[in-house]
């Protein structure tokens, strides 16, 4: 074995100065393996045919490590692609997302990485789409071929009739084979099934007959255990026909048949004096508060509303002279020019005292019919307003007092030295 050791001096043409040595080792002085050694830079290589080199080196800087003139380069910290390097290149972090199905192998689908990426168990079953009977125990189900016992069961009707709370008569009609043969244990007529076309319906009973306006309005359940008044104008005539009521209202002013095209009506015309009143009142109280009344009028405006005032309701004296009342006990429509000049209906009730005046939000248009219907409602103590069966308003206070017998009233008061008119076509009441 030769060993041989050569240093070296050298100098720059900066005049720095580096040193660097040369040892070899061969059996021999033609083969072996050199080592040099710089400030540097550390390099090991085989001399001549010198056997296999067996090297380790080990880096303490920063500086790089060459081997048969290959450099092994040291590995910083830092984002390496997939990769992120830290810690001194101590720590190597696979980046969030790096690998894929396909990196994975392609035996993991999509639906596989779905899988992979959950938190936990139940999220795992929410990605196959598991329902909560996944996680039951088998004994919150019935056992295989429990239903056909079941079954055999149910053909028998008549003995699980206690077990699922199906009566006696309930069990007659389950088993009927069809619909015929359940109206017939039921008791139905052959009027049950008639279409609804085919029977006689308040919209079907003609206009022109007192009983046919009547049941129109009051085609309700509770017909046979209510009071009926009505009144209504007869066609081509100025009389009335009436029902439920002693006398025919009161009429004033001059009365004249005015059928139109919107129905039939009688026209109640005041004379040319500001003040004059036209209309009709009833001779007698008709209803009180606590009987509940539900009234209806159908009036038709006249072609002018200017200088002109209506009432249309309950009042316990005449309202025709009156803008608000103060003394009289009332639940009514109003519309009044003098009041305040705008042409809206008003709903008034008043205690003997107090009014409440209410401005609706319908307008009144000339040569207009309109259904006008006021309702008391003791129970919950109020009074509803209804314009063409559209609830106008509902007043609480100053209602007309329990006990104070109220006549019906409709009537138009002219304001100014010119002829006004009222005209209407029927009154209709239920009491109790």
């Amino acid at each position: 074995m030769n060993l041989g050791i050569q240093t070296e001096e050298n100098r720059d043409a900066s005049g720095s100065t580096s040193y660097s040595m040369q040892l070899r080792f061969s059996p021999d002085s033609a083969d072996g393996v050199e080592l040099s050694v710089s400030e540097d830079v550390v390099s090991v290589a085989p001399v001549g045919d010198a056997a296999d080199l067996d090297l380790n080196l080990e880096s303490k800087g920063s500086g790089s490590v060459t081997i048969n003139g290959e450099a092994i380069v040291s590995v910083t910290d830092g984002d390496k692609g997939d990769i992120t390097v830290s810690s001194a290149g101590t720590t190597w972090t696979i980046d969030s997302g790096a690998v894929s199905t396909s990196k994975l192998g392609g035996d993991v689908t999509s639906a596989g990485k779905a899988l992979l990426d959950d938190a936990d168990a139940a999220a795992q079953r929410t990605t196959l789409g598991l329902g909560s009977a996944a996680t039951a125990s088998t004994g919150d189900f019935d056992a295989a071929g429990a239903a056909s016992s079941v079954a055999s069961d149910l053909d028998d009707h008549t003995s699980n009739t206690t077990a699922h709370g199906i009566s006696s008569f309930g069990a007659t009609l389950v088993d009927d084979s069809d619909a015929a043969t359940a109206r017939t244990t039921l008791g139905l007529g052959s009027a049950a099934v008639e279409a609804a076309a085919t029977t006689a319906t308040a919209s079907s009973i003609p206009k022109s007959s007192a009983l046919g306006q009547l049941a129109r309005e009051w085609v309700r359940p509770f017909f046979f255990d209510r009071r009926i008044v009505f009144v209504q104008h007869d066609v081509g005539a100025t009389t009335v026909s009436r029902f439920g009521l002693a006398a025919d209202p009161t009429s004033s002013g001059t009365p004249s048949a005015a059928d139109t095209v919107s129905g039939c009506y009688e026209l109640c015309q005041t004379g040319a004096v500001s003040g004059n009143t036209a209309g009709r009142i009833t001779a007698a109280n008709v209803a009180f508060r606590d009987w509940n009344p539900r009234s209806t009028w159908k009036v038709l405006s006249a072609a002018s509303i200017a200088n002109i005032r209506w009432w249309i309701g309950f009042t316990s004296a005449d309202l025709s002279g009156v803008s608000t009342p103060t003394t009289q006990h009332v639940a009514a429509f109003s519309y009044d020019t003098g009041r305040d000049g705008t042409v809206y209906w008003r709903t008034v009730t008043c205690d003997g005292s107090t009014a409440t005046v209410t401005t609706t939000s319908v307008a009144i248009a000339g040569s207009t019919a309109y259904n006008l219907r006021i309702e008391f409602d003791e129970a919950n103590a109020n009074i509803k307003f209804y314009i063409d069966e559209v609830l106008a308003s509902t007043h609480t206070t100053n209602r007309p007092a329990s006990a104070t017998g109220l006549k019906a009233q409709w009537c138009a008061t002219t304001l100014t030295s010119a002829a006004k008119r009222i005209s209407w076509s029927w009154w209709g009441m239920e009491v109790l």
